[in-house]
């Protein structure tokens, strides 16, 4: 079944809050993304650069998370550009806190691939 309510509560500690004004980044490609984000409010626009253009790959708004995904998991430098196109708040993880998460939460691996099957294949 799903997470348990302390389990939830141990998740929700290792989240901090943060904004981003826009035109901010939360990350910059080929830089390294060590955070995932909740997006509490506002929209991050993820997009790449190609031949002098820009081009957006996807909207990331209120209610959703944000992170390159094969940044955070696989260390990978980026490919893409995540920036604010307008101010917010969101909560983050860090890397390092994410990954304890599977040491209190013992279906974690599984509902981390469901996560990231939702994630890269909407």
């Amino acid at each position: 079944g799903p997470i348990s309510l302390k389990e939830g509560q141990q998740i929700q500690k290792l989240f901090h809050a943060k904004t981003f004004k826009k035109g901010e980044f939360l990350v910059k490609e080929n830089n390294y993304c060590n955070e995932l984000s909740f997006v509490s409010s506002g929209i991050f626009r993820i997009y790449s650069n190609y031949e002098d253009k820009e081009i957006t790959q996807w909207l990331s708004g209120t209610n959703s998370f944000v992170t390159e995904i094969s940044s955070f998991l696989f260390e990978q430098a980026s490919r893409w550009n995540i920036q604010a196109i307008e101010d917010c708040n969101v909560f983050s993880i860090s890397k390092t806190d994410y990954k304890k998460i599977a040491s209190f939460v013992p279906r974690w691996n599984e509902m981390e691939n469901l996560f990231i099957a939702r994630k890269t294949f909407p």
